[in-house]
């Protein structure tokens, strides 16, 4: 029955929030943990808020709504006084994208504090941190001629609190213990098993019917694929995509069985903590949010029953709690902005390493008060012999504890680094609070060494390997011996620094790495790249790549080889689907084709995978199929893959399911030219 209704729940696409994939460069909100940190996205721990419409908002008891309370209320508070002085402006060029916007702003000395406008709409909404700045721009803009329009200001309301909005609604319904729509978690469960239900949905389904829900999912993932390269496909394309999807019963490639994680429970080497107010109104409580604060909920539950949280951060949050329940400080309180602590990020490591970085909001704190929180966090530590072996303080003062590069550089409260090492294949890396490395380490060896069979590396290393988004470089560090060199790019800064000291600490030196935009990079030394060996491995973000990197990727006549790695195959659908769509003045250079995929399971309990595609094009294309005009139809060897707790071995799943018969060179369709023109269907791409 619950594997029936947790499929029901996944197949109808409910939102949900969970420990899974790598969800770097979201812009979300504290709350429910999912792959890079925590989101919010469900319901209240009792299905409702305490519903007396008398309470008033102080957030750090119950968070209630006052009758009298408006949805604008935050924007009162001088901190986020910014949403109120808010415009909107009209009769922008469509192709003007926010930079364009911004670079108007600077050009004419206004002021701003955030410019959102969409792709191919006429208009923008901008805040400004005053009402003098405001005005400036209303006089400078209106009627001002921008690429050939006149621009047109009008005022624009602060957005509206969906806190106090979901709360008020709520107060409202008939029953206000009704399941709730948007996440189908039971509201009378005990508050500790709606936590683990939001954060691992499938924890009390068995692993190996796990690993067929997952794989369901994916195959339906590409079946939307396979019909996206089609309408995007004509003349030959469209044949070989509509082969395709014949030979493998819907699917536009070959599908290899899913990779099993070989820890299932325990697995998360990065958790981050919400603190807040529990279910029974506790201060300073340190765990997961089982609502989200769009639905009206800000409670805050421990984590006792996740299974894919490690005991040791399990400890470590219950010591955490007990110190920040000592202090005289409260919890910082999202609906009305004030208070102290705010988030708790707990990193482990196979070495036995941990660390712990502890934010706060110190807007509110009194001269001195500071030096005590450092001194007695310290003293804490030691005397209660926490098992960490980094601790930082962090201020940040942002929205959404987001702040980046805004923040001030951390407090080193325990320890003599701000970084613990894991071993990866071999290899040692630094990770840094910030620093994106995979959260399930023995899942990424078996990820990694799937992507370096993929690459195809002849013996002569005489490949050069673009590691596209590289992060930290674990990827292409991992291979730098089998190629002649590695060209890292990534767009974040900090993430260049730590693969640059990662390749030194490995003793690492064919590699390169540009922090930069990976159509730039590309672009520049493409020259460099003329008439060699080039694969491409791409690891983006859950968005996918941008579409300015897929155009590059296509008229690089270089790189014929490319292993796609997705955490999540949404967002990569429209990549693979451009990658693959037949040449126009909009897409130019050879198409990819689709050659074979698999799963490799990440994330234990819940619904995300790792999805890795490779694809080829030209001779690469050809050298990847099999040459054999007789192969027959192959079933798929049995997947079965020890796999362990953090403790103990529990559980082999065995995944077991006919594939039809891979593409030959025999299999494609033919060229339709002239008779003395026609060559091998490869030979076309």
């Amino acid at each position: 029955t619950t594997t029936t209704t947790t499929t029901k729940m996944l197949r109808r696409g409910k939102r949900r929030t969970n420990l899974g994939g790598d969800d770097v460069g979201d812009d979300v909100d504290v709350g429910v943990v999912n792959d890079v940190g925590v989101v919010d996205s469900t319901v209240d721990v009792d299905g409702t808020v305490d519903a007396d419409v008398n309470d008033v908002v102080d957030g750090t008891v119950d968070g209630t709504v006052d009758a009298g309370v408006g949805p604008r209320v935050y924007s009162a508070d001088e901190a986020h006084g910014s949403t109120l002085y808010k415009i909107s402006l009209k009769n922008i060029n469509k192709h003007s994208d926010v930079g364009a916007l911004k670079r108007l702003f600077r050009k004419n000395n206004v002021n701003f504090s955030k410019i959102k406008k969409r792709d191919n709409m006429d208009h923008a909404f901008i805040t400004f941190p005053s009402k003098e700045d405001m005005q400036l721009a209303e006089k400078t803009f209106q009627n001002y001629s921008f690429k050939g329009l006149t621009l047109r200001v009008e005022d624009a309301k602060a957005l509206e609190d969906p806190f106090i909005i979901a709360q008020k609604q709520r107060m409202k319904q008939e029953n206000p213990n009704k399941r709730h729509k948007a996440t189908d978690i039971d509201p009378s469960l005990p508050p500790l098993e709606q936590v683990a239900d939001r954060a691992c949905p499938l924890w009390r389904t068995p692993y190996e019917e796990q690993l067929k829900i997952k794989r369901d999912i994916v195959e339906k993932g590409f079946v939307n694929i396979g019909k996206g390269i089609r309408k995007a496909s004509e003349g030959e394309d469209r044949k070989w995509i509509h082969a395709a999807t014949r030979i493998h019963h819907g699917l536009p490639c070959e599908m290899e069985p899913m990779i099993p994680s070989p820890l299932v429970d325990g697995y998360r080497t990065k958790c981050e903590f919400t603190i807040g107010a529990g279910p029974h109104h506790e201060a300073n409580t340190v765990g997961f949010r089982v609502g989200s604060y769009q639905d009206g909920s800000i409670t805050v539950v421990p984590p006792t029953l996740c299974s894919n949280v490690p005991q040791t951060s399990k400890d470590i949050v219950s010591y955490i709690q007990s110190f920040l329940r000592e202090t005289e400080f409260s919890h910082y309180d999202k609906v009305i902005h004030k208070g102290t602590w705010r988030q708790l990020l707990v990193r482990t490591s196979r070495k036995g390493e941990s660390l712990a970085t502890l934010y706060l909001c110190d807007t509110f704190l009194q001269d001195g008060d500071m030096e005590k929180i450092v001194t007695s966090f310290k003293a804490f530590i030691e005397t209660h012999n926490v098992p960490l072996t980094v601790v930082t303080l962090q201020v940040d003062n942002s929205i959404s504890c987001h702040g980046g590069s805004e923040r001030p550089a951390p407090i080193l409260v325990h320890g003599d680094r701000e970084y613990i090492t894991e071993e990866l294949l071999g290899l040692e890396f630094r990770i840094s609070s910030d620093a994106f490395f995979q959260v399930n380490t023995e899942g990424a060896e078996k990820l990694y060494s799937l992507i370096g069979n993929w690459c195809q590396l002849s013996d002569q290393r005489d490949e050069i390997l673009l590691d596209v988004c590289c992060g930290t470089g674990t990827i292409g560090q991992t291979l730098a011996s089998k190629v002649k060199k590695v060209i890292g790019i990534e767009m974040v800064e900090d993430a260049v620094i730590d693969a640059r000291a990662n390749a030194e600490r490995n003793g690492i030196t064919n590699v390169e790495y540009h922090a930069d935009r990976a159509e730039n990079v590309i672009s520049n030394i493409s020259q460099s790249l003329r008439r060699k060996r080039v694969v491409a491995v791409v690891d983006p973000p859950r968005a996918g790549l941008h579409p300015k990197v897929v155009r590059t990727l296509r008229t690089s006549p270089e790189v014929n080889r490319l292993v796609y790695v997705s955490c999540s195959l949404k967002g990569a659908t429209q990549n693979i689907i451009d990658l693959c769509r037949s040449h126009s003045k909009k897409w130019r250079g050879q198409p990819y084709r689709l050659v074979r995929a698999a799963t490799v399971d990440m994330f234990p309990h819940t619904d995300h995978c790792e999805v890795v595609m490779f694809l080829a094009r030209g001779k690469a294309l050809e050298e990847s199929l099999p040459q054999n005009e007789d192969a027959a139809p192959t079933e798929n060897p049995t997947a079965t893959v020890e796999t362990t707790t953090a403790e103990t071995a529990t559980v082999q799943p065995t995944i077991a399911k006919a594939t039809p018969q891979p593409l030959t060179s025999s299999s494609l369709p033919t060229a339709t030219k002239p008779k003395d023109q026609q060559q091998s269907w490869c030979s076309l791409m």
